[in-house]
């Protein structure tokens, strides 16, 4: 709402109940779901038909403090198979922009390289960086790793500062 850019969240989903609450009480307006993201189909995309994708998947799996999993890390299905559906989707039930946020080390993740792989194959340009929500007036000063994707022709970002 802040962005002053026009928007309508057509769904939202969390499998955490108190994250379910939390959204539900700051965004009373807002559709939330608590299905799994592991069980979407292409029939899920074509209901939401959602132009714009805002992901910030689990970060555990990736932490560079702990296992780094990846993939192989239960907490990373649900972003598993939204690349599979990215992958697989008709062109016309894909999203024309995707954001997806997450720690710093996830940029050295294989599913951080499969995920751009699949978004190039399909035709996005892919941008990626590291920023502070305090630079954009969010009160958090952990970096974090940001990767911008979209169907339509962008301009190049300035120039992102060095991962920590």
């Amino acid at each position: 709402q802040r962005s002053g850019v026009p928007h309508r969240v057509v769904q939202a989903f969390d499998v955490d109940d108190s994250a379910v609450r939390t959204y539900r009480h700051n965004l009373p307006r807002t559709p939330v779901s608590t299905k799994n993201i592991v069980s979407l189909q292409q029939a899920d995309l074509q209901r939401l038909a959602a132009d714009c994708w805002l992901l910030s998947p689990p970060c555990q799996p990736h932490t560079r403090q702990g296992l780094q999993l990846a993939e192989s890390d239960g907490r990373a299905a649900a972003l598993a198979r939204l690349v599979d559906l990215l992958e697989a989707a008709d062109p016309p039930l894909l999203p024309s922009s995707l954001l997806l946020e997450n720690v710093v080390g996830f940029e050295s993740s294989s599913t951080r390289t499969r995920l751009r792989a699949v978004l190039l194959g399909r035709g996005y340009s892919v941008r990626e960086l590291w920023a502070s929500p305090a630079q954009i007036g969010v009160p958090n000063q952990r970096t974090r790793y940001f990767l911008l994707a979209s169907r339509r022709s962008v301009a190049p970002l300035a120039a992102a500062p060095a991962a920590p």
